[in-house]
């Protein structure tokens, strides 16, 4: 369940529909039944972005010789579990503190 060791007091993001939230340490799913906060997957990092679909979320995470990376992933409801797409992105320098702010953007599709 949702609770306050879960969250961590790190920043979450929504889904378009705000059923499902990236927050803390995972991924959670409001089971209208229940009603209650199921998880959804142990991603997580200091900053979580969740797409409007609910369906890729980005987190940023702590690399090798403390570089910061942004790692995404994708649900995959037949299996029901999170599928990395692609090799984490890097950022470019070495710094003492996290990366504070991942973002996915809800555009267009892309060509290619």
């Amino acid at each position: 369940s949702l609770d306050a060791d879960v969250i961590g007091g790190s920043g979450g993001s929504f889904s378009g529909a705000g059923d499902v939230v990236a927050i803390g340490s995972g991924v959670f799913a409001w089971d209208p039944i229940s009603l209650e906060w199921g998880e959804r997957g142990n991603l997580g990092g200091p900053s979580m972005s969740l797409s409007s679909d609910a369906n890729r979320v980005a987190y940023s995470s702590r690399g090798v010789n403390d570089f910061d990376s942004v790692s995404v992933y994708e649900w995959e409801e037949g299996s029901a579990s999170w599928q990395q797409i692609g090799a984490d992105i890097a950022t470019a320098i070495e710094t003492e503190m996290w990366l504070l702010s991942v973002t996915l953007f809800t555009g267009p599709e892309r060509d290619g």
